[in-house]
């Protein structure tokens, strides 16, 4: 019951990826991650289970979080680390252990480990992966609060959610049965402060497995996270509960066991409602609704925002069928026209998305030289050789205003290209609606 009010209640997932971009593959290895984890610390936990039954699954479990997304296998490697470090010293105050088998063990498993990190750092399988630097960083001391408040990327602190984690995580760590779930715990925030504050070479050796992204690196603190703030608001609970049984035998018409429940229930709800509810009376810092509430607010306030509307929608379908099908249609992405490809199915856009590595020297000179085709002949050259004989232009709104958190900046220079009108030399006016254009580009 208490799992399933908590693994929501930190911003950083799985709620903000379904807010920040769509649902990439790695996002559904990372619903499938803690019931890898528990799979695995079964199979070393139950020494019956035959070997070789015990091997496939982990052969399974691994190719099928490999094939989601490589950086899930890195994270399980992650959590099996925390898990045999854990195992060793569990046995410590066994008389039959020598005090230094556990150090050597510990010692041993961390050198094998970390050779392999280093080692599959610029193989071929994660190279593309560990060579990709997101440009994000934050000072050291912000980066400091942000991991240990769950602030992560947004700056705001979870307050509330972050007394619970550290109720359970000092709990975890007194019991010898759970100090890993605490050390896994650990291992995630430094990853995510070392990725938010590191220099490039330290980004690359903690979180290039993440593309050093700070939303990968906080969504894997938030994974860690959540069986600490499950323990906690279970601790929380059982205090609440022992202190009511201490006043209990005072009123002997009160039912004990029906009064835990209602505690227990009573706590839930309050847990809910201070951790997930977009309208808090003092402050939505501490809610995960509250942030994605505010986030799809500031993204959608039509005075600053590019959108698609209907409008453009209806644009879309009738430039469609006006369109060849076989004919390339150039496009601004950030006017909103990106979402045409999955709204309105128009598959022949040329710009399907609003960013992209290793750009043509077509797409360069289309992006920045378009409105020129008419003077300029490599411009014509780049256009002809995509087949591209349409541009399609919808509303941009007031770029002055632009928010950049989605779309980027549409005034970037880089987009000059597109900044034709009907008096443009090279274009003939097919279509137009309020601010809506469809160009053919003459030959």
């Amino acid at each position: 019951a208490i799992g399933s009010v908590t693994f929501c209640a930190c911003a950083a997932f799985p709620i903000a990826p379904l807010d920040v971009h769509q649902i990439y593959p790695n996002f559904a290895g990372w619903c499938c991650l803690p019931g890898s984890v528990a799979l695995f610390t079964s199979i070393l936990e139950d020494r019956q289970r035959k070997i070789y039954v015990s091997i496939a699954t982990c052969v399974i479990v691994i190719v099928g979080l490999g094939v989601l997304h490589p950086n899930c296998v890195i994270s399980l490697f992650i959590y099996g680390t925390a898990y045999l470090i854990m195992t060793f010293w569990k046995q410590q105050d066994k008389k039959s252990v020598p005090n230094m088998k556990p150090l050597i063990q510990t010692a041993a498993v961390v050198g094998v480990m970390l050779t392999i990190w280093v080692a599959l750092l610029d193989s071929a399988i994660f190279s593309t992966v560990t060579s990709f630097l997101w440009e994000w960083t934050i000072p050291a001391t912000n980066a400091l609060e942000s991991t240990f408040l769950f602030g992560y990327t947004y700056g705001q602190p979870q307050w509330l959610f972050a007394i619970i984690v550290y109720i359970g995580f000092f709990y975890c760590l007194r019991s010898k049965q759970t100090k890993w779930v605490s050390l896994a715990f650990v291992l995630f925030s430094v990853i995510f402060f070392i990725n938010a504050s590191g220099d490039p070479l330290l980004k690359k050796i903690f979180a290039g497995y993440w593309y050093t992204d700070p939303e990968r690196t906080a969504a894997c603190a938030a994974i860690a996270a959540i069986p600490c703030a499950s323990v906690g608001l279970h601790q929380i609970i059982v205090l609440m509960q022992r202190v009511f049984a201490r006043f209990a035998t005072r009123f002997t018409r009160i039912s004990i066991p029906v009064t835990a429940s209602v505690i227990a229930l009573a706590a839930l709800l309050a847990f809910v409602q201070i951790c997930y509810s977009p309208q808090q009376p003092f402050s939505s810092d501490a809610s995960s609704m509250g942030f994605r509430t505010y986030d799809l607010n500031t993204k959608s306030i039509l005075q600053n925002r590019t959108y698609f509307t209907d409008q453009e929608k209806n644009f879309v379908e009738e430039a469609k069928s006006t369109i060849p099908e076989d004919a390339t249609v150039l496009n601004l992405p950030y006017d909103g026209s990106v979402l045409a490809f999955s709204v309105n199915d128009m598959q022949n856009l040329y710009y399907k998305t609003t960013a992209g590595a290793n750009e043509s020297s077509e797409s360069e000179l289309i992006r920045t030289n378009l409105y020129n085709i008419a003077t300029n002949d490599d411009v014509h050259q780049a256009v002809k050789s995509i087949n591209a004989q349409y541009v399609m232009l919808l509303d941009r709104g007031d770029e002055s205003q632009f928010n950049s958190i989605v779309w980027g900046t549409p005034g970037d220079p880089d987009w000059q290209g597109f900044s034709i009108t009907e008096d443009t030399e090279g274009f003939e006016l097919i279509l137009e609606q309020d601010d809506l254009r469809l160009y053919k580009i003459c030959d």
